[in-house]
């Protein structure tokens, strides 16, 4: 195994699992890459077909400007528990959480 997949919400239980995953890569010498997926609302039920596309469009900038702010705390707790050492990569999917996961494995 060089590669473990660390699907993340950012919540403050996945801040915690990140530590042990963090030490599980370093005892067996893996890279962590985390992985966010979310979800567009299906909306087009609403009659609203002129503004759809920027409806999606604000949603995903949202999604992104909230992973980007989340990304480094992930590296904030790297280097406080002193595992700078470790590779980590980031990604970030629009799908359905569980199908993604297991495409992205």
């Amino acid at each position: 195994m060089k590669t473990i997949l660390f699907p993340t919400d950012f919540s403050k239980a996945a801040e915690k699992s990140f530590i042990y995953a963090l030490k599980f890569a370093n005892k067996i010498g893996a890279s962590i890459t985390t992985l966010h997926v979310y979800e567009l609302p299906d909306i087009r039920a609403v009659k609203l077909p002129h503004s759809l596309m920027e409806i999606y469009e604000s949603i995903d900038l949202e999604t992104f400007e909230n992973y980007k702010t989340n990304v480094p705390q992930l590296r904030k707790i790297a280097e406080e528990n002193d595992l700078t050492s470790v590779p980590i990569y980031h990604t970030m999917e629009e799908g359905e959480t569980i199908p993604t996961i297991h495409k992205i494995a």
